[in-house]
C-alpha cells in the first residue's frame, strides 16, 4: 500500500476512535467526514503559528483531538466561504479557529451590551453630541486617523476575556490625550476591569462584560492610571491602589445621534466608542464586511472604537483582538447600520 495512503487511513481511523468520546457534544459520525489530510495538515500548521512555534497546550489528547474536529469544521466552512466570489469579504485562520460559534461568544464577547438600550448603567443626562461633517474634508473622500501620527496607539489584545468595554474606553482616552497635549500615554484596561465594577456602585462586571459609558465615566471621576503601573492580565481581581500618577482625563463625554452623519461627525472630532454585534466577526480577514445580517439593538455584544469611514461611507473599526484577527486588527463593516454600528455610541469632543 502507498505510504501516504496507509498514513490518511491511519489518522482517519484514530480520528473516529477518538471522536466517538464527544457523540454528547453533538459531533458523532460527521466528525469522521471532516478529516483529511489537507485538513489535518492546515490544523498542523496553524497550530504551530499561534503558539509561538511551541505546540498548543492542551489538557490531554483527547482534548487536542476535540480541538483539532473543532478546527477542521471551522476550516471547511472557511474554504467554503472563500470560494464564493459573490463574498465582498474574506476568512482566514487565528487564535480562535479552535473554538466553536457558542465558545467565542462566551469567552470572548459582552453580553452585558445587550442591555444597554435600557440599562441603568447607562448616565442618565449624558447629552448628545451634534455637528455636521466640516465641509472642507470632504466627506465623499472619507476621513481616518490612521492617517493622523500619533492619535492611534498600537492594536491591543483582550484575551480571552470579555473586557472589550475597557479597551474602547482606554483607547479613545489615550487617542483624546494624544489629540489634546500631543502626547501618547498608554492607559490602564486593568484598572477599569477591576475598579469599575460591580463592588464599587457600576454595573459592569469585569471580563463578563460591561459598558464603555461607565469606562468613560470611572475616568471621568476617578481617573485612570497609565498600562506599566496597573498591567492587563485578563481576569478580573480586586481594585488596587498604585503609588503612580492618575489622570482624571475629561469633565464630559457624549452619546452619539443613530444615523450614518451623526457618527461621521463624531469621528472627524476623535475616535468613537461603537457598540456591534460582532457574533460573527469570528474568522474575518479581509474586504467589507456585511455578515451580520439585520442587527437588533439588544444583539449588541461587543464595543470597539471608530477610527474613520472610507469613500463609500464603510466603517473603518478598530478592534481588540490582536493584529493577527483581521486587517492588522482592523475591520471594514459596510455602510449603515451594519452590526448594529450606529446604536450605542460614545464620543469625545475635542
Amino acid at each position: 500500500m502507498n505510504s501516504k495512503i496507509f498514513v490518511a487511513i491511519t489518522l482517519i481511523l484514530l480520528g473516529i476512535q477518538c471522536v466517538s468520546a464527544f457523540d454528547e457534544r453533538a459531533f458523532g459520525e460527521e466528525a469522521a467526514k471532516l478529516i483529511t489530510v489537507q485538513g489535518l495538515h492546515n490544523f498542523n500548521k496553524w497550530e504551530r503559528s499561534f503558539s509561538s512555534g511551541r505546540s498548543r497546550t492542551y489538557l490531554s489528547e483527547e482534548e487536542r483531538t476535540y480541538r483539532q474536529i473543532v478546527f477542521l469544521q471551522n476550516d471547511q466552512n472557511i474554504q467554503k466561504h472563500n470560494s464564493d466570489s459573490n463574498n465582498t469579504y474574506k476568512l482566514q485562520h487565528n487564535q480562535f479557529s479552535d473554538m466553536t460559534k457558542d465558545e467565542f461568544a462566551h469567552r470572548v464577547l459582552n453580553s452585558q451590551l445587550k442591555t444597554s438600550a435600557s440599562s441603568s448603567s447607562q448616565p442618565a443626562q449624558t447629552p448628545q453630541l451634534r455637528g455636521s461633517v466640516d465641509a472642507s474634508l470632504n466627506a465623499s473622500q472619507g476621513f481616518d486617523w490612521r492617517n493622523y501620527q500619533g492619535v492611534l496607539g498600537n492594536v491591543k489584545n483582550q484575551g480571552q476575556c470579555g473586557s472589550c468595554w475597557t479597551f474602547a474606553t482606554a483607547g479613545v482616552l489615550e487617542s483624546y490625550y494624544a489629540l489634546k497635549y500631543q502626547q501618547s500615554l498608554i492607559f490602564s484596561e486593568q484598572d477599569i476591569v477591576d475598579c469599575a465594577s460591580r463592588s464599587y456602585g457600576y454595573q459592569s462586571d469585569g471580563c463578563n462584560g460591561g459598558f464603555p459609558s461607565e469606562g468613560l465615566q470611572y475616568a471621568s471621576t476617578v481617573g485612570l492610571v497609565q498600562s506599566d503601573y496597573y498591567p492587563y492580565v485578563a481576569v478580573q481581581g480586586t481594585c488596587r491602589q498604585v503609588n503612580a500618577p492618575r489622570y482624571q482625563l475629561l469633565d464630559q463625554y457624549y452619546s452619539v445621534q443613530q444615523s450614518s452623519s451623526a457618527l461621521q461627525y463624531a469621528i472627524t472630532r476623535a475616535p468613537t466608542a461603537v457598540g456591534v454585534d460582532a457574533s460573527t466577526w469570528q474568522f474575518y480577514n479581509s474586504g467589507v464586511y456585511n455578515g451580520c445580517g439585520k442587527t437588533q439593538r439588544n444583539q449588541l455584544n461587543h464595543a470597539v472604537i471608530a477610527v474613520g469611514y472610507d469613500a463609500y461611507g464603510n466603517w473603518i473599526i478598530r478592534n481588540s483582538w490582536g493584529t493577527s484577527w483581521g486587517q492588522s486588527g482592523y475591520i471594514t463593516l459596510a455602510r449603515g447600520n451594519t452590526c448594529g454600528v450606529l446604536y450605542d455610541n460614545y464620543a469625545i469632543n475635542i
